[in-house]
């Protein structure tokens, strides 16, 4: 299980990498997942909620705080997909980013519209939401 010590160097490890990519991004808090064993990170950008990123604790400090990086910097990813989908649809809402059996699902509402795209992982679904939304809204 994750220790107060390990817990704390993850959390600088994620804010780290926040302060130097430079975004809005914030911790809500660190989850311990006896299942995996691991943790599960929640955030969430100026829009809500961003999906949770899961990490195995395999009580190897440098691999673990590594995929922390890895996990924190495909937050930073969406968090710029969204800052962008925001910037072509202003006033638009995201849905609540849902993991399905084969992957991620993510939505947007804008005009009273709602669009929805679906993809391996909550990355891939928000590029794909910009190309949806552009088809189905503009």
């Amino acid at each position: 299980m994750i220790n107060a010590l390990h817990l704390h160097e993850v959390e600088k490890t994620f804010m780290q990498v926040v302060l130097d990519l430079q975004v809005i991004l914030v911790l809500d808090g660190i989850d311990q997942i006896p299942a995996l064993p691991g943790f599960r990170i929640r955030s969430h950008d100026l829009y809500g909620p961003l999906p949770d990123a899961a990490v195995r604790d395999t009580g190897d400090r440098y691999p673990v705080l590594d995929r922390v990086v890895h996990e924190t910097a495909k937050l930073v990813a969406i968090v710029r997909v969204r800052d962008d989908i925001a910037g072509i649809f202003g006033k638009c809402s995201f849905l609540l980013p849902t993991s399905t059996g084969d992957g991620a699902l993510v939505g947007m509402r804008w005009r009273g519209r709602t669009v929805l795209a679906e993809a391996k992982s909550h990355w891939e679904a928000y590029h794909q939401l910009i190309t949806m939304g552009v088809r189905e809204l503009l």
